[in-house]
């Protein structure tokens, strides 16, 4: 999906949000290569480009 996202689609950037005390889709999403963004509240929002991501890149 992220790489359908970024090369058909065209997008820049992708913006993901989960609740903080889930720590599973914390792991996910870090493990996808998203970096912490902000934390308002009780939600983390996670950003990705595709220069954040090189390593998962093949």
């Amino acid at each position: 999906m992220i790489d359908w996202l970024f090369e058909d689609v065209g997008a820049e950037t992708i913006l993901a949000g989960c609740d903080a005390k889930n720590v599973a889709s914390v792991r996910t999403l870090r493990r996808l290569g998203f970096w912490l963004d902000s934390n308002p509240g009780q939600t983390f929002w996670w950003v990705l480009t595709p220069d954040l991501r090189p390593a998962l890149r093949a």
